[in-house]
């Protein structure tokens, strides 16, 4: 069996989208603990509606808590051989668990991951790379990781129920980036991975903060993640072997630049970059860079990545119209 998780919270507008592509499955043997923290909308209604039709679909109701208490207790009930984590706001293929659960029982990996992915905005679809993995299975090593993890979501991977019991890992206090503490924290434990491209999951892009209970964006999020990754690390003795991600820091200036709190954000990331056992064989290139850069001064720092994002926005601006042909 498979234990599909959905934290729901204030999702009445997608959520049956999500519940029937789950009702719709071609494999049949599944649960799908459904865990809500709120009545700030007909979301509940919806479920029970639901669970009055298919004795699969379990509703868990909490008082309060975020998104990652809601998955942490889908875990905490979930009766599967494996784990799938599923977001209220999206959904999946008719064939989607089913071509996770055929690869898993062939190739006996402990986490399946879906490469599968189309972007769903208010008018366009638009289908991410598919082509990102070279093989069809994977020993995780501390050298590869960083090739398995080439996206992080949480949803386009399945997770073997013992693993997860084996390393105990729990979902952080945090509303975003929790894909990637949950992933990176796994993958040193994983063993066997393995590749499947039946399927595809299809991702809302306009109402994904309506679902997450965020109002805009969150400062430090990538910084906060990454302390979270190297401190697992340290705590499960990994950090000797294994390298933490350090593009989260340079995401952090990246995706979340502003110039009002650079300031803070670099001298934060000063901070963990010296407090983090490095690996020079196991960085890329541009984290390699980006150090040197951080270890510059703040100055430097900041010049090149301002430069970095008016050229990039530059290059888009260019090139938008000739992409609209």
């Amino acid at each position: 069996m498979i234990s599909i998780i959905i934290p729901v919270h204030n999702s009445e507008k997608y959520l049956r989208y999500c519940l029937d592509s789950v009702a719709g499955q071609t494999f049949r043997d599944f649960e799908c603990i459904c865990v809500i923290d709120s009545e700030g909308d007909n979301s509940l209604e919806i479920l029970k509606e639901y669970a009055s039709k298919d004795f699969r679909f379990i509703i868990i109701k909490k008082t309060a808590g975020t998104i990652n208490d809601n998955r942490n207790a889908g875990l905490e009930n979930a009766k599967g051989e494996y784990v799938y984590f599923l977001d209220s706001d999206d959904y999946i293929s008719p064939d989607y668990i089913e071509g996770f659960y055929k690869v898993a029982a062939e190739t006996n990996a402990s986490v399946v991951i879906n490469p599968n992915i189309t972007l769903l905005y208010t008018n366009v679809r638009k289908q991410m790379p598919q082509n990102l993995y070279k093989e069809k299975e994977y020993f995780v090593t501390p050298q590869n990781i960083s090739e398995v993890l080439k996206n992080v979501y949480l949803w386009n991977k399945l997770f073997k129920s013992e693993l997860l019991k084996k390393i105990n890992v729990k979902f952080p206090d945090i509303i975003i980036s929790e894909d990637l503490y949950f992933c990176w924290c796994v993958m040193p434990f994983a063993g066997k991975i393995a590749v499947n491209y039946e399927g595809q999951y299809f991702y809302r892009q306009s109402s994904s903060q309506v679902s997450r209970g965020l109002t805009g964006k969150t400062p430090e999020f990538f910084i906060n993640a990454y302390n979270l990754v190297k401190d697992f690390y340290r705590e499960n003795k990994l950090e000797d072997n294994w390298q933490v991600p350090v593009y989260c820091l340079y995401y952090q200036l990246r995706y979340n630049f502003n110039a009002k709190t650079f300031l803070s954000d670099y001298e934060k990331i000063k901070v963990a970059i010296d407090d983090t056992v490095m690996h020079n064989a196991l960085l890329s290139k541009p984290e390699k860079i980006f150090i040197k850069r951080v270890n510059k001064g703040i100055l430097y720092c900041f010049l090149t990545v301002c430069v970095k994002i008016v050229v990039i926005k530059l290059i888009k601006s260019v090139a938008r119209p000739f992409l609209l042909r």
